[in-house]
């Protein structure tokens, strides 16, 4: 059994994002009950050139149930991050459903520190650079961890704890380098 040095659970909750995302639902559905009721119930074709009534419900419900889908990947999703004495693992629900683990001994470095995430990564949420042969998975801020396997590749995990990450790395690390000796 593994032992737990570090754990992190960060929502996905910038405070910007739901003041951009619930008012543009409520306004495509808004535009869309319109135009059911407009065509649907007073029988009056909607817009310059009207879809027939059954695309008109095929598209509006789609869009809506789109949008919809979108506020509830929102308001579910988290990233968390734990440093085990085996292994990195992460999960970002509710795109990575299970924990992943990278483990130990894969592990070449890893290195606490401050990033900028648009111009190093494009971004939050789940970035890939194929060049850089780098995975990005990060809800909000300028601090994580940055991985590099012994294949080359590289993963860099945002957190909001960087000293208790930075002191949980440090001892899994060392637990390795007790292994080898």
């Amino acid at each position: 059994m593994s032992s737990i040095y570090f754990r992190e659970e960060q929502p996905v909750r910038q405070t910007f994002m739901p003041l951009l995302i619930i008012p543009s639902w409520l306004v495509i559905t808004g535009i869309f009950g319109w135009g059911f009721y407009e065509q649907l119930v007073l029988g009056k074709p909607w817009g310059d050139n009207p879809m027939s009534n059954t695309g008109l419900l095929i598209t509006g419900i789609s869009v809506i149930a789109g949008m919809g889908a979108l506020v509830a990947v929102f308001f579910s999703g988290s990233l968390i991050t734990e440093v085990r004495s085996d292994g990195f693992y992460y999960r970002f629900s509710p795109f990575v459903n299970r924990m992943k683990r990278i483990p130990v001994d894969q592990i070449a470095s890893a290195e606490a520190k401050r990033y900028y995430p648009i111009l190093s990564y494009g971004g939050w949420g789940i970035r890939r650079s194929p060049f850089r042969r780098t995975t990005t998975y990060n809800i909000s801020g300028n601090k994580g961890v940055l991985i590099n396997l012994k294949t080359g590749r590289r993963f860099m995990f945002g957190t909001q704890h960087l000293d208790e990450m930075r002191t949980a790395l440090e001892k899994m690390m060392a637990g390795v380098s007790d292994r080898y000796r």
